[in-house]
């Protein structure tokens, strides 16, 4: 009786069909990973805001930045640039927009 090496049982593995649904749920997972935000940090720019909720980055700028009731970004000035440059605390960010999640009519 042959005896499988790792490499052996590798590749072996690899050649093992996958069904439509399994192959799916693999691509269900990947899509996932791409659409979240790929660091979490604890300042967001604006398009990393955008990101987090499916927007570009002019809508977020002209309609959701603007709103009075919007956290108020952190302004880092820069050394090169004339404008500071804005940061928004993520957590902050989270909670108005859990704040403003449209209720479901029933």
């Amino acid at each position: 009786m042959e005896r499988k090496t790792g490499k052996n049982r590798k590749q072996e593995l690899d050649e093992q069909p996958i069904s439509n649904n399994q192959l799916f749920a693999k691509l269900c997972e990947v899509k996932k990973l791409l659409i979240t935000p790929k660091v979490e940090k604890g300042l967001w720019t604006i398009q990393d805001i955008a990101d987090y909720m499916g927007f570009s980055y002019g809508y977020v700028f002209k309609n959701i930045i603007s709103a009075p009731r919007f956290p108020v970004p952190i302004d880092i000035k820069s050394q090169t640039k004339k404008d500071p440059k804005k940061l928004f605390v993520s957590e902050e960010v989270k909670a108005f927009f859990a704040r403003h999640k449209r209720k479901k009519r029933t």
